[in-house]
């Protein structure tokens, strides 16, 4: 929550996103129904953001950089991913974004070796778990990435309806709607329009990153928690168009105080918040519904 906040004030500076982003994290479904399970998860989550934070702290995405500059931010970044790899498949939505984002922002050579670092990082990690500790993987986060290649080499191979069946037997939208349900993407679909491009662009780059993995590895396990390394994202967007109705509501406000105003558009952040946070723990009432969608995508492709 603190990670999604400071990515809020840089990058929705002088509003109230960060805010309420991170009140979003703290009483989403995400870490709540991972907290307790036996797995990685909620490390993982927390990794990916904190990895988006030191990418921003060391301005990995600029171009104008001293050489010695350049180099402290590719280690460092590639450091970052590599652990995040080590905790769950953290690393690939990482790289992801920093190539999708950072593409046309960097110098090739520096994304590769962000990249080639983090994947040696992870390698290393597993092979000297194998031949040193006599730890045993059974199956290792890049031979899943791996095992998401070949089997998506394979369905290409036999055509188009084999693709098609896929893309529909995956169901993408019990990914998505697993992960974040149906309010949380309308207000990120507004947040979108209400954002500034540098901002809109970066977020966006970020859902391509996270969502891409999570629909790659929907023909091995269909798992909308998977999806939800696109929280930092898919709240700052929620936030921005709350922030956007909450001012439009004080705007409204026919006081001349701006006191009144501005509580008005807490009232109304506050009343939104509410109401999500209460879709979002309806478990505490016995409704396991999203407790289940989270951890199982649902027959429901499209």
């Amino acid at each position: 929550a603190i990670g999604v906040w400071w990515l809020g004030r840089h990058r929705w500076p002088q509003t109230w996103t960060g805010e309420i982003a991170s009140v979003m994290v703290a009483t989403g479904q995400g870490f709540i129904f991972m907290s307790t399970a036996p797995q990685a998860h909620p490390a993982a989550f927390g990794a990916f953001v904190t990895g988006l934070v030191l990418f921003d702290r060391l301005s990995l995405w600029s171009l104008i950089q001293a050489r010695r500059e350049r180099w402290v931010a590719i280690l460092g970044s590639a450091w970052m991913t590599g652990i995040a790899g080590l905790l769950y498949f953290g690393h690939i939505p990482l790289l992801l974004t920093t190539w999708i984002f950072g593409g046309p922002r960097m110098r090739v050579r520096s994304l590769v070796a962000v990249s080639a670092a983090a994947f040696a990082i992870v390698t290393a990690w597993q092979v000297i778990g194998e031949t040193l500790l006599g730890l045993r993987f059974s199956g290792g986060n890049n031979d899943l990435a791996g095992g998401a290649i070949r089997i998506w080499l394979r369905i290409i191979s036999e055509g188009g309806w084999a693709l098609r069946w896929q893309f529909h037997a995956g169901s993408i939208r019990g990914l998505l709607v697993g992960a974040f349900y149906y309010p949380w993407w309308i207000l990120a679909i507004i947040g979108i329009f209400a954002s500034p491009r540098r901002s809109r662009d970066w977020a966006l780059a970020i859902l391509a990153g996270t969502l891409l993995p999570a629909i790659a590895f929907s023909p091995q396990f269909r798992l909308p928690r998977a999806a939800y390394f696109a929280f930092p994202a898919v709240y700052l967007l929620a936030g921005a168009a709350v922030y956007m109705i909450s001012q439009m509501i004080a705007t409204r406000v026919t006081s001349r105080d701006n006191h009144w105003r501005t509580a008005a558009g807490l009232v109304a952040c506050a009343a939104v918040i509410a109401c999500l946070a209460g879709l979002t723990n309806l478990d505490l009432t016995g409704d396991q519904t999203f407790n289940v969608w989270f951890h199982e995508a649902q027959e429901n492709g499209w």
